[in-house]
């Protein structure tokens, strides 16, 4: 996150007209977080359950993403903003992970582990 953030402040600082979009995690095909959701509910035997799976996101859809993306460049109140973006569910990475496996039609059982 914090590599994101220096990003967004070396274009800011370019001169450039920029508009930031910041999301949590983008569900669709090429998002590293959506693979490593998808590799590690398609892969796995089982699914370990460490304390972090029980972190917080708000997950956002590639076509979501899309449209802030559109409307950024249609909007000029938009320039030079950081925009927080993402979708209307607050999610834990566990239940992500629970959501892909039965959309999937995938059968698996997760191991809590714990953190000692």
């Amino acid at each position: 996150m914090k590599t994101r953030a220096e990003v967004g402040n070396i274009l800011r600082e370019s001169g450039l007209n920029v508009v930031e979009l910041r999301a949590g995690i983008i569900i669709g095909s090429g998002s590293i977080s959506f693979e490593m959701i998808r590799y590690t509910a398609e892969r796995l035997p089982l699914i370990p359950h460490p304390k972090m799976l029980d972190s917080l996101c708000q997950p956002i859809g590639i076509r979501d993403v899309l449209s802030y993306l559109i409307l950024s460049l249609e909007k000029k109140e938009a320039d030079g903003q950081i925009i927080e973006i993402g979708g209307p569910d607050i999610l834990r990475y566990i239940d992500m992970i629970k959501t892909y496996i039965k959309i999937k039609g995938i059968k698996k059982n997760n191991i809590p582990l714990s953190n000692k």
